[in-house]
C-alpha cells in the first residue's frame, strides 16, 4: 500500500463522501446537520463497505435525522443489531415529507 503525505476527501452525493487517509485506507463518511451542528460520521472502510452499501445507508440516516434521532447513536445501534432498520413504509413517508 502506498503512503501519502496528505489525506484527501472526495464528495459523492447526498452528504456521502470518501476520505483517503495517509496510510492509503479509504473511509466512507456521512456529513449532515443534527441540532443545527455539522456532524461528520464514519460509516466504514472500503472494501468492507462498498459504494452501493454506503449509498443504501443514506435513506436510513436521513430518516433518523428527520425523526429527531441522533444518527450517530442510531447507526451504532443498527450496526450492532440492537435496533430494527426502518421499514419501507417509514422511508416512503419520510421521502414524501421532503
Amino acid at each position: 500500500m502506498q503512503t501519502r503525505k496528505t489525506t484527501s476527501v472526495l464528495s459523492h452525493r447526498d452528504g456521502l463522501r470518501v476520505k483517503r487517509n495517509k496510510n492509503g485506507t479509504v473511509l466512507w463518511q456521512y456529513r449532515c446537520r443534527y441540532e443545527r451542528k455539522q456532524v461528520i460520521m464514519s460509516l466504514g472502510f472500503y472494501p468492507e463497505l462498498t459504494l452501493k452499501g454506503a449509498q443504501d445507508l443514506v435513506p436510513h440516516l436521513k430518516h433518523w435525522i428527520q425523526q429527531g434521532d441522533d444518527p450517530r447513536i442510531k447507526y451504532k445501534q443498527f450496526i450492532k443489531g440492537t435496533k430494527d432498520e426502518p421499514t419501507t413504509a417509514d422511508l416512503d413517508s419520510a421521502a414524501r415529507k421532503l
